[in-house]
């Protein structure tokens, strides 16, 4: 069975696509949409992190498993990324807002034990004057959180690899 585009509703094909969103045309057009309200340098921010998440799911294949991310990478450039994400979280959401955003992402299996108390620990060493508002982390924020996962995940590649061939070639218990 084929799929025929012409079957699908024009809005709908372009929403999924990425597109912009157009009103339908016999709507009253009282009301914007959500992304009416959006800025257009916002919805490029949003669709380069789509973007991303999207080939950074790809790049793992099949291999994704949970937690993504079981520990922080050791490395200047992950390190670099651990520091903007916090910075990011911190600034939304102050320090109660990012911990517990830390907390939740344990609690979805976005992260390990071990990933959320290093990441705590790089919490505290955050300087007072830097952690922002106490404002809430939103859902948005959480997408951003997940490209930040996505990105730091990525820098782990290598070790997820060498673990796995070292796990083909290793018999199993009992053979």
């Amino acid at each position: 069975m084929s799929l025929d585009p012409r079957d699908y509703d024009l809005t709908e094909l372009r929403s999924v696509a990425g597109g912009e969103f157009v009103a339908d045309p016999d709507a009253s057009g009282d009301e914007p949409t959500d992304e009416s309200t959006v800025s257009p340098g916002e919805r490029l921010r949003r669709r380069e992190r789509d973007r991303e998440l999207l080939t950074l799911a790809a790049a793992d294949g099949d291999s994704v498993e949970r937690p993504f991310v079981d520990r922080i990478p050791v490395s200047r450039a992950a390190e670099r990324v651990v520091f903007d994400w916090l910075d990011f979280l911190l600034t939304v959401g102050g320090e109660t807002g990012a911990r517990d955003a830390l907390t939740y992402y344990e609690r979805v299996e976005w992260l390990g034990t071990s990933a959320r108390e290093s990441l705590e620990r790089y919490l505290d060493g955050f300087p007072e004057a830097h952690r922002g508002g106490e404002g809430r982390v939103t859902l948005d924020d959480h997408r951003e959180s997940l490209a930040f996962v996505a990105r730091i995940r990525a820098f782990d590649a290598p070790r997820r690899r060498r673990e796995a061939l070292r796990d083909a070639r290793t018999p199993a218990d009992g053979e």
